[in-house]
């Protein structure tokens, strides 16, 4: 039992201890790296899509084919050697075929077919004596081996390749687009995780403020209530300093259910889902409060680049649609060598001999009866000016974003020095008095009120310095991952 005992109060020792340690804000972005089901999904999303820019090869990629075929011939048959009943065949081809990028394409195969042939009527011939039949079909059953080879090249459609490298271009910017988007997702996400730590260490400190400021108006109050009771104050200063503790703990309540709010955000960032953190959390330093950002390019962030390769993709897609429109032209060739024998071996050999060959050339012409080509291709035009125009659009909001984030950021800073010195002064103005109360020349209640004002003074620093940090993450976005690299590791 003494043992049990030992061991609860050590357990509850180091539960206390792990409650209060502290958590730094590489530790948190290294946690929400590790914990984050959203920074998961976006960074698994981008992964697959850079996997994924590697498809366009399949359009130029080899492929091997085979087929099987079997088929009964009853058609009528005006042969003059022999009349056929059934021609009964099977057929076997394997073979491996290849487009390219600059509009040829190519084609090499084995084909094997075998004919067994039903019924056959001798040939009859009457020289005006006996008849005479004569069986000259002495193979009914045989091999027809071939090795074949053809190639073909597109002049109009497809010309020396335009649709092929047109749509392998819209595959993969489109895909690209996607990395991107994803990438920028993910960035949001460390950006909210950033902002979230930041948020919840100056709303627990902002919470020690109005602590204190509930505090000194409950002494205010009571200091308040004392005189009353001498009659040295009217009834309408109790009011007053009654309100004040009521607007006092109203203030309270507000920032307290902003650190459970942010405690929240804390938490869900990092794959948790808990309303407490129990984690001690270091405050903002000067070195956080500085925006180390040098040669920063804005058209660099992640959802430019996707916008750019989207905008690739469109005109990709507009000139493969411009293709279509076209006819279609194209001048091929094709050759073969031939083997036929009764004996699958022989036939097989034969059709490598160069003996039986069959070669030809020709050209084809496919061409569309009805001509909305012009129209369309103006309306594709047209789309590819509106994407471009939206790009400049989007480029300049991007550089205005960047350099209006670091006029703001300028401008609060010095808004902060400001405030840093309105707290000192306060600060020593609540000590002067407090000194003077010592030696009887003031009283609670002055001191009371210049210990609110340096109180408010504080608040007013944590909002400011919530501020910079906020415009400091967003800049962040525009770095890309270099920025959170080395966090958390």
């Amino acid at each position: 039992m003494k043992y049990i005992k030992l061991s609860v109060i050590l357990l509850s020792m180091l539960g206390f201890a792990a409650a209060g340690e502290n958590l730094s804000k590489d530790t948190y972005i290294k946690q929400v790296k590790e914990g984050s089901l959203l920074l998961k999904s976006a960074l698994a999303a981008a992964d697959s899509s850079k996997k994924q820019v590697e498809e366009e090869k399949l359009l130029t990629s080899s492929w091997a084919f085979a087929g099987l075929q079997h088929g009964v011939d009853k058609s009528p048959s005006v042969d003059a050697i022999a009349q056929i009943d059934t021609r009964v065949f099977d057929e076997f081809t394997v073979g491996i075929e290849q487009r390219t990028d600059f509009g040829i394409s190519a084609r090499l195969s084995y084909d094997v077919q075998y004919y067994s042939l039903e019924g056959i009527h001798p040939l009859s011939i009457n020289l005006g004596g006996p008849v005479v039949n004569l069986n000259l079909i002495t193979t009914p059953k045989y091999y027809s081996n071939k090795l074949a080879a053809e190639v073909k090249l597109d002049l109009l459609r497809n010309g020396f390749g335009s649709e092929v490298v047109s749509t392998k271009k819209a595959m993969e910017s489109k895909n690209e687009a996607e990395y991107f988007e994803k990438m920028y997702q993910a960035e949001q996400v460390l950006m909210q995780a950033e902002t979230a730590y930041w948020e919840l260490a100056l709303a627990r400190e902002a919470v020690k403020i109005h602590e204190q400021l509930l505090a000194r108006a409950n002494q205010l109050d009571t200091w308040m209530q004392g005189r009353i009771a001498l009659n040295l104050q009217d009834q309408s200063d109790i009011n007053q300093s009654k309100s004040e503790v009521q607007y006092r703990k109203l203030e309270l309540k507000g920032a307290l259910d902003a650190e459970k709010s942010a405690a929240r955000a804390l938490n869900y960032l990092r794959g948790r889902d808990a309303e407490n953190v129990e984690e001690t959390l270091d405050l903002p330093g000067e070195k956080d409060l500085q925006a180390e950002l040098n040669n920063v390019d804005p058209e660099k962030r992640f959802d430019y680049l996707a916008l750019l390769r989207n905008l690739e993709a469109a005109k990709a897609g507009a000139a493969m649609k411009k293709e279509i429109l076209k006819p279609e032209l194209s001048v091929g060739v094709s050759a073969s060598l031939n083997g036929a024998d009764a004996g699958f071996q022989t036939a097989w050999g034969n059709s490598f001999s160069t003996d039986k060959y069959l070669y030809g050339a020709g050209i084809n012409l496919r061409v569309p009866l009805d001509f909305p080509a012009d129209t369309l291709s103006k309306s594709y035009d047209g789309e590819i000016e509106s994407l471009e125009a939206y790009r400049g659009a989007k480029s300049l909001e991007l550089k205005t974003e960047w350099s209006e984030l670091n006029r703001k950021l300028a401008d609060v800073k010095e808004r902060l020095i400001l405030a840093v010195e309105l707290e000192r002064l306060q600060k020593n103005k609540a000590d002067a008095e407090r000194e003077r109360l010592t030696k009887g020349n003031s009283v609670t209640a002055q001191v009371l009120m210049f210990e609110q004002d340096w109180s408010k003074s504080q608040l007013g620093v944590l909002e400011i310095k919530k501020g910079i940090l906020g415009i400091i993450a967003r800049l962040k976005l525009f770095a890309g991952p270099v920025i959170y690299k080395g966090e958390g590791k």
